[in-house]
């Protein structure tokens, strides 16, 4: 199988390519570089130019969509709907021109209302009311996958990661 893997060079996707790349042809896509040999082909972009982005499906299987800015800070909501909306979307503006079986995509479980829910444990049948843009962003991202996977016919996975911090993120250094 050949993969498309967006967001390669970040916390999960530096860890999913190294598996993935013991049995199949892993192409990654992020706006980061770092020089490693653990791709078979490398493309250093955003999600922002469609031109790339049809390149970068060109004979792919599967896609894991893993690209994603997560920030609480309200001077970077612009920023998230940039990245995790409109990057998705535009992912999505050229995937019916390919052959796309499988469509994989790493949400949050910032689409429920974790801090204010009164059933615990969440599970996936709960309601979604996000309570963070970044959240709210990442479940506008799950109905963009699922309506455009109906239309082109792909079969879809959507996982709701919980935090994947580092420790040094979560904790102030004092």
């Amino acid at each position: 199988m050949k993969i498309l893997i967006t967001g390669c060079n970040g916390r999960i996707g530096k860890y999913l390519v190294k598996i993935l790349k013991k049995k199949h042809y892993v192409r990654g896509i992020d706006k980061h570089h770092k020089k490693n040999n653990l791709f078979d082909d490398f493309i250093e972009s955003n999600l922002q130019n469609k031109e790339i982005i049809s390149r970068s499906l060109d004979d792919i299987d599967i896609v894991v969509h893993l690209a994603s800015l997560m920030s609480w800070h309200p001077n970077d909501n612009k920023k998230l709907f940039n990245s995790n909306v409109h990057g998705t979307f535009n992912l999505f503006s050229t995937i019916g021109n390919h052959s796309i079986k499988k469509f994989i995509f790493a949400s949050s479980g910032e689409v429920y209302p974790e801090t204010n829910y009164n059933t615990k444990p969440i599970t996936e049948e709960n309601s979604t009311l996000p309570t963070s843009t970044y959240g709210l962003t990442k479940l506008l991202g799950e109905n963009i996958v699922k309506k455009f996977c109906f239309q082109n016919n792909i079969n879809y996975i959507i996982l709701r990661f919980g935090h994947s911090q580092y420790p040094h993120e979560l904790f102030d250094e004092k």
